[in-house]
């Protein structure tokens, strides 16, 4: 992708989330990397540092952890989600988290120290912008995540990821929804066959 292909795609990127759109991108664009990787490709592994902002543009990734000797996905995340450990990011400590490509995937990559160089040309409305809005994207959305998994059922909760992302679940593995969901792999086959038979799936 041509750098004049990557500075329209950060602005269209940014102007989504945080609603900036008067910025010049082309500095950022310069250190800005777009990679592809196949299915189950490693895209960080567990106790390393995560470096760069990350952004899907296809496909979809998982995060995982893991329990004792079990891994366990904590989080999915699919195109047009920012995906990574924010925690590890802005904290600059190693991360428990390994991140995998759960299908081919392609996504952006912004080391985070360039952005970091960036926002500090940019007068303090912008930076107040992207972080104010930024704190309250996450916030909401790790609340409402967080109330799902307290409140709704599995099967709620798989009927749920399939109406938001119809059609994805066609080439992820059903093993990672489980573990996603706090199921077994027994169960959500049962799950899927209840709703086969309610002619909710196709």
């Amino acid at each position: 992708m041509k750098e004049k292909e990557i500075k329209l795609l950060l602005n269209t990127t940014f102007h989504r989330h945080f609603g900036i759109s008067d910025i010049d991108w082309g500095e950022l664009a310069e250190d800005t990397v777009i990679v592809e990787c196949n299915k189950n490709t490693y895209i960080r592994k567990v106790h390393q540092y995560e470096r760069s902002l990350n952004y899907l543009l296809e496909g979809a990734t998982g995060n995982f952890a893991y329990k004792k000797d079990k891994l366990v996905c904590v989080d999915l995340c699919f195109q047009g989600d920012f995906f990574g450990d924010y925690s590890s990011l802005i904290l600059q400590q190693k991360s428990p988290l390994e991140i995998r490509a759960l299908v081919q995937t392609k996504y952006f990559s912004i080391p985070f120290s360039k952005l970091l160089e960036f926002y500090a040309q940019q007068s303090p409305i912008i930076i107040e912008q992207i972080g104010r809005r930024s704190a309250e994207h996450l916030y909401v959305l790790k609340s409402k995540e967080l109330l799902e998994s307290k409140t709704l059922s599995a099967r709620e909760r798989y009927v749920d990821l399939l109406k938001n992302r119809p059609g994805i679940f066609q080439d992820i593995s059903l093993k990672y929804i489980a573990s996603y969901l706090g199921v077994t792999a027994e169960s959500l086959s049962r799950i899927r066959r209840s709703l086969a038979k309610d002619e909710f799936l196709p």
